[in-house]
């Protein structure tokens, strides 16, 4: 995946339950990825976060990909690590919010029913008129990449349809503002 994303030069994702690892502060990363590998020693758990935040440096780039995030809503309202951790987190999505690079929306519960019930995936689109792009999903113990076209289509017109179901980016930040607010 790391190598896709430094390719890509934009990036949409939808996330069920979790921020993406390109928006995770380290000690959300790090909770993360110790509810998901309690087995794993520090010093893993620790060279995974190192990892993850080392990709996010790709956001830095002056050809940075544009990143657009589609999150449920129980992505911000559920508390990972400890009520501490998901302030500084929400906090941290409102300020990558204010980067050129990066789109932040979240679909409400109020939504409803909507078309990636099923999971999250994330989406890519590369500057190469050559290459079509690639749709990726992540489980437990793999991942699976998806490269026809009639997967890329599926997945962009659900995303798409997500986008519009989505809170504004603006109403997106005044609700992590406020969970923020009740964080205190």
């Amino acid at each position: 995946m790391i190598g896709i994303e430094t390719e890509a030069s934009l990036i949409r994702t939808y996330s069920q339950a979790l921020i993406p690892g390109l928006l995770q502060t380290p000690d959300y990363a790090r909770a993360v990825i110790r509810a998901a590998r309690p087995t794993d020693s520090q010093e893993i758990v620790n060279e995974r976060v190192e990892i993850r935040l080392a990709r996010q440096a790709l956001l830095d780039e002056k050809e940075a990909p544009q990143l657009w995030v589609v999150l449920n809503e129980a992505a911000v309202r559920h508390v990972v690590g400890s009520k501490a951790i998901m302030k500084t987190q929400l906090e941290s999505l409102i300020k990558e919010r204010e980067t050129s690079s990066v789109e932040l929306q979240i679909l409400p519960f109020s939504a409803g029913e909507h078309p990636a019930m099923v999971g999250s995936f994330w989406l890519y689109s590369f500057p190469a008129p050559n290459e079509m792009g690639a749709v990726y999903i992540e489980t437990m113990n793999s991942a699976l990449i998806m490269e026809e076209p009639q997967d890329l289509d599926t997945y962009g017109e659900a995303f798409d349809r997500l986008r519009a179901a989505a809170l504004s980016p603006k109403d997106t930040r005044e609700l992590v503002r406020s969970l923020v607010a009740d964080t205190l």
